[in-house]
């Protein structure tokens, strides 16, 4: 009986959602934009040598 009482001390628990759908949209255009300078980075170093 007290293991059942414990489990209902967190019924949420699985409906937490990390992260807000327009935070994932902006992280994710971020990291692409990182990466895209990386890129261009990379191209502009290998026309220069």
């Amino acid at each position: 009986m007290r293991a059942h009482n414990l489990n209902a001390v967190h019924p949420s628990h699985h409906h937490v959602v990390p992260f807000d759908p327009g935070y994932r949209i902006v992280v994710r255009t971020v990291l692409w934009a990182i990466a895209g300078l990386v890129f261009l980075g990379f191209a502009i170093w290998w026309a220069l040598t």
